[in-house]
């Protein structure tokens, strides 16, 4: 009888097994692993607010339909609604939002980053970040607030007209 011997080479040592807690010592490791958990949670509350959102609805979706979302009455009398106008509203200024924000912002941070010098670039990259550190709330509702003190004013009479001149002077 004949026997065949395969030549394997070296045997190659086996890796212990080393518990996950032995492994993560450095303050990266324990950086990442923290921030995965916060992200992970993140998408845990989104999770549970969509849930909690689809199941206390539950009563209005019963009510009112699938057609509270094209209908276009709001009568409350009648007890029809409709979100139509409100949906289509919503739609509508955030594309123009988009329209006009995104065009500008593309075109100031090329400006700034490859075409102005850097005294000038510096300066205005500064006043971008200011302006992006107040809410455009704020922006709207000193926007409005002056609007409609000038039109309140010139509708009432002379000396309204002058608070409102006097009061804005100042800002």
């Amino acid at each position: 009888m004949s026997s065949s011997v395969v030549a394997s080479g070296p045997a190659k040592p086996v890796k212990p097994t080393v518990p996950i807690w032995s492994k993560i010592h450095k303050g990266d490791e324990i950086a990442h692993l923290v921030t995965f958990l916060f992200a992970a949670s993140v998408l845990l509350v989104t999770v549970m607010l969509v849930a909690q959102l689809w199941t206390n609805s539950a009563p209005s979706r019963a009510h009112l339909g699938w057609g509270f979302f094209w209908g276009s009455d709001w009568d409350a009398v009648t007890d029809k609604f409709g979100a139509a106008p409100f949906v289509y509203g919503t739609i509508l200024t955030s594309v123009l939002a988009l329209m006009i924000s995104v065009p500008l912002g593309v075109g100031a941070a090329i400006f700034l980053a490859e075409l102005a010098p850097p005294r000038l670039a510096n300066a205005c990259t500064f006043l971008v970040e200011l302006l992006a550190a107040v809410p455009s709330v704020i922006y709207c509702a000193n926007t409005a607030s002056r609007f409609c003190a000038r039109r309140w004013a010139s509708c009432r009479g002379s000396a309204d007209r002058r608070w409102v001149s006097v009061t804005w002077r100042r800002v």
